[in-house]
């Protein structure tokens, strides 16, 4: 098996504009994420557009791979990325999505290698923002050929959720209480602020901190 993490970003937000570079604590957001992604290889899939060239040169000075595409077929563009590695599998990671569980997306790499899909979303019980999808490529450019719903374009595993029927795939629910209702993702002003309030009070323990721990610690 040969996984990559794919970091799905782009500039021109219309709730938080400029949100993948946006600075908190003096860092931009993606270095937070980066902190608590695991050492696999690590793509930047962003579009060709000039506004994004920004990002470009963040994944440059990071040492990340960096794939640029079409702005509206997301999932095409996720898919070129993963061809680009050569990869069997890739994690779709949100770039305003910092609160990434390490253990959960663990226990998703650990997983059977021949499952189409890995994901915590069927039922959603970790906390908003925490998401976990790991894909096996053969089976997603399978679906993308299959479809022409321009929806299954936009949304990029969308074309997977309404053909589970056809796919062996296998949620990790939230050991515990569920945390659907609390939101950890860096999407409007007021998350913003609330993901500032949260690093002034965890500090230097951020990349260890479990999900649950920050949730805790927003609430």
């Amino acid at each position: 098996m040969h996984p990559v993490l794919i970091i799905a970003a782009r500039m021109d937000s219309s709730r938080l504009p400029g949100k993948p570079l946006r600075e908190f604590a003096g860092r931009p957001l993606l270095d937070w994420l980066l902190d608590r992604l695991p050492p696999l290889p690590k793509i930047l899939a962003t579009s060709d557009r000039e506004i994004d060239a920004p990002l470009a040169a963040f994944a440059a000075a990071r040492g990340l791979g960096c794939f640029r595409g079409s702005l509206d077929d997301v999932a095409g563009r996720m898919l070129a990325a993963a061809d680009a590695e050569n990869a069997t599998h890739f994690f779709r990671i949100n770039g305003d999505s910092p609160c990434v569980e390490p253990a959960l997306l663990a226990a998703a790499l650990a997983a059977d290698p021949t499952l189409d899909l890995v994901t915590n979303l069927r039922p959603r019980t970790w906390p908003y923002g925490v998401a976990c999808e790991r894909v096996r490529v053969q089976a997603f450019r399978a679906a993308l050929s299959r479809t022409t719903d321009p929806r299954h374009r936009e949304h990029v595993t969308l074309c997977l959720y309404e053909n589970l029927d056809s796919l062996r795939w296998k949620n990790l629910p939230y050991d515990g209480e569920p945390l659907d209702h609390i939101r950890l993702t860096v999407d409007t002003e007021d998350d913003a602020r609330n993901f500032a309030k949260l690093l002034e009070r965890v500090g230097h323990k951020w990349p260890r901190l479990t999900a649950a721990q920050i949730a805790a610690a927003i609430t």
